[in-house]
């Protein structure tokens, strides 16, 4: 009777072993592909981070240049995003937007609260433009900036690198499941402040207020594993 059931154990962990390897040369793989991955995103923000201002403010035969352009305020809405937390309570999260009408077409665009308060429909709205996707927006005083498609693909290439490294940093260590659990969550909160750090090293530093919230995400992100991981030393 005991034979059959070490049997079966023992080639349950070879199987275990076996997903292990897989997991593991798909994550190396898929490093090995990164620096070719976000190399593509890099150069397109490149461009628009030095792109110069359009001629009479309008792109001339499909030139890389940043048009200026005016559009009007025609409505504004608040929408609403919401969670539930595990006791089960709901949060919700207020997301302003305004709709602009014009250079060719009308878009919602996310504003901050400051700006939605004090937008009226009518007014100007001082536009920037790259490749059709604005960048950058004046309504009243308040400036609003947008990433651009380059800019986003980039900070996404940027996190799945992270991800891949710490999926391989996990098999290769072989930590055990409640160890692996503070790994993953820890280094799921040092996802921001990697991809941050990186992209200001290639395009320029960030400001007092954001190094600060860079640093306490680095070191919420580093407690949370050690923290866990003294506690669980008494579970």
């Amino acid at each position: 009777m005991g034979a059959p059931r070490r049997h079966r154990a023992g080639r349950g962990v070879w199987v275990w072993r076996g997903v292990r390897l897989l997991v593991l040369a798909a994550a190396v793989w898929g490093l090995l592909l990164c620096p070719s991955w976000v190399e593509q995103s890099y150069w397109a923000t490149d461009v628009y981070r030095h792109a110069p201002a359009c001629p009479a403010g309008r792109p001339a035969g499909g030139a890389d240049c940043v048009e200026q352009a005016v559009a009007q305020v025609t409505d504004k809405k608040i929408t609403q995003s919401c969670s539930t937390d595990s006791g089960g309570v709901e949060h919700c999260t207020d997301n302003f937007n305004v709709r602009i009408s014009g250079p060719e077409r009308a878009r919602w665009l996310d504003v901050g609260e400051h700006t939605y308060r004090d937008a009226r429909r009518g007014d100007r709205a001082g536009l920037r433009l790259w490749r059709g996707g604005v960048v950058r927006m004046v309504v009243r005083g308040h400036t609003e900036t947008y990433l651009t498609s380059g800019e986003t693909s980039l900070m996404w290439r940027l996190a799945g690198s992270w991800a891949l490294l710490g999926l391989a940093l996990a098999i290769v260590t072989g930590l055990r499941w409640v160890y692996l659990l503070l790994f993953a969550v820890g280094w799921a909160v040092l996802t921001l402040p990697f991809v941050a750090a990186t992209y200001t090293l290639l395009f320029g530093w960030p400001d007092t207020l954001e190094w600060t919230v860079l640093a306490v995400l680095t070191a919420v992100g580093l407690g949370i594993p050690v923290v866990g991981s003294l506690r669980a030393r008494h579970w």
